[in-house]
């Protein structure tokens, strides 16, 4: 009888990895499936080491190649700025586009404050959080129903009245 943790595949995780121990590895995105004595995970069966490692080896690489899905802009890319107004202020909000004409990035500058400011600095952070969605395939749409919104339906923030503008663009 086997005691303590032992390598383990079953067919219906992706690349028919269930796990290892703890102590074998604290890779991110490895399921760890623990054998107890007298017990058996369903589906489960004794792999070698050797299999078990080319198994982690594909799953780190997974991994890693999970930043092949952001899809990144062109060094050349044409950018369009529009002026927006909200609450009062006046904004600038520039949007860099793909090749094929889809919006790939966001910049919003607030008019008259200082570039290192709470506001500016806040803007710069969710227009990055912005692009970064957009990169990484997140639909405009999704982004405008996740934002507060005023009874109305109108932007409580500029980031929405932002994301609205970047709506009608397309």
């Amino acid at each position: 009888m086997e005691f303590g943790p032992r390598r383990t595949a079953r067919a219906d995780l992706p690349g028919g990895y269930a796990g290892v121990s703890e102590a074998e590895t604290q890779a991110p995105g490895c399921a760890r499936d623990y054998i107890h004595p007298g017990s058996e995970a369903e589906g489960a069966q004794d792999i070698s080491d050797a299999e078990a490692d080319a198994l982690i080896a594909a799953a780190l690489a997974s991994r890693i190649s999970a930043d092949a899905g952001r899809a990144n802009l062109p060094n050349r890319r044409a950018v369009e700025t529009i002026t927006l107004t909200h609450e009062g202020f006046t904004f600038h909000l520039s949007t860099g586009y793909y090749e094929d004409g889809g919006v790939g990035e966001a910049f919003v500058h607030a008019e008259g404050r200082n570039v290192n400011s709470m506001l500016a600095n806040l803007l710069k952070d969710a227009a990055i959080i912005v692009s970064l969605a957009r990169q990484w395939g997140v639909p405009v749409d999704k982004m405008r129903e996740g934002v507060l919104r005023d009874e109305d339906g109108s932007p409580a923030t500029i980031i929405g009245c932002a994301l609205d503008a970047i709506r009608r663009a397309r």
